[in-house]
């Protein structure tokens, strides 16, 4: 089996560590979420890496800009903490029978879930980190890689969120 890692950059982590102590506002769409601070912002996008014939895996990045949003704004208030959620993907060969109506030959199936849990049987894996959970003292915000090629999916659910980090591994981000 093939093993990959697809881990933000240390830019990108460092682009989040700026939120931590802030008072902060999210500005949220399928495309990027904008997290506002004082004279700042941090927009955070999913980025797609092709490893392998039909094994595609996202992750996120986040980078520093100037661009404030004249979006409805989420307020999170002064943000605690900021984890990074790592996932895991993995592709099985596919047997058996076709869907039902699929033109061609499905080569794989891919499959995500909590780091550790693809099977033997897996052509490949890939550890990614697809998610971040902001704590501020008002709210907290779940942003992850949709199933969607590109998108994001977020959250601010406190039980949606416990489900999802539940199945995810973590590393907490200091104040840069």
């Amino acid at each position: 089996m093939n093993a990959y890692t697809y881990a933000m950059t240390e830019d990108s982590v460092a682009a989040l560590r700026q939120i931590v102590g802030s008072e902060a506002s999210a500005v949220l769409t399928p495309e990027v979420a904008t997290i506002v601070t004082g004279d700042q912002s941090v927009l955070i996008e999913a980025e797609e890496q092709d490893f392998e014939s039909n094994f595609d895996c996202y992750r996120l990045t986040a980078r520093i800009t100037n661009i404030r949003p004249m979006a409805k704004s989420h307020q999170l208030g002064k943000v605690l903490r900021v984890e990074v959620l790592t996932g895991e993907e993995w592709i099985e060969a596919a047997t058996g029978a076709q869907p039902p109506g699929f033109i061609g030959r499905v080569q794989a199936y891919q499959y995500s879930g909590a780091p550790g849990t693809a099977p033997r049987e897996a052509v490949a894996k890939c550890l990614v980190e697809d998610a971040i959970l902001v704590v501020g003292t008002h709210h907290e915000l779940l942003v992850e890689c949709d199933v969607m090629a590109e998108q994001l999916a977020w959250s601010m659910d406190s039980e949606d969120i416990g489900a999802r980090v539940a199945a995810k591994a973590t590393r907490s981000l200091a104040a840069g």
